[in-house]
């Protein structure tokens, strides 16, 4: 089993998917060390003017929380003078979880733009696209 999710995580490396469900947004990704970000958007639906709450959780490739992470996080409509929407994510209760809330000042297409710096340097952006409802 061991060698199988070792195999897994050598030939898949930074391996990424994103959905929207009746219960939020999530993106999963593998980084090239087996580290496992997961960045979860919290609503029905993300609606203009109101509260998003968004985490992002990281753990090792032993499953063990990883704390100590800087979260980056830039919110932008593409082709659409938003301003600036810098939400600040911080460290929860949870070990290797950390939390923020988000607000949309326009409803239509965004994308969360995710910077994620890990403790032993390593990094991993990523770009999440999702639509907000009036």
């Amino acid at each position: 089993m061991i060698v199988v999710l070792f195999l897994f995580l050598v030939i898949v490396p930074n391996h990424s998917y994103a959905k929207q469900s009746s219960v939020g947004i999530t993106r999963n990704l593998v980084t090239k060390s087996g580290v496992f970000i997961k960045i979860h958007l919290n609503v029905e639906k993300i609606e203009k003017l109101k509260p998003c709450e968004a985490s992002v959780k990281i753990v090792d490739k032993t499953g063990a929380p990883v704390p100590d992470a800087l979260i980056y996080c830039s919110l932008y409509m593409p082709n659409f003078a938003t301003g600036s929407n810098r939400p600040s994510f911080k460290p929860s209760d949870e070990e290797g979880t950390y939390k923020s809330v988000m607000f949309f000042n326009e409803s239509g297409g965004w994308l969360a733009s995710f910077t994620v710096n890990l403790p032993e340097g390593e990094f991993e952006q990523v770009e999440v696209p999702f639509t907000v409802t009036q």
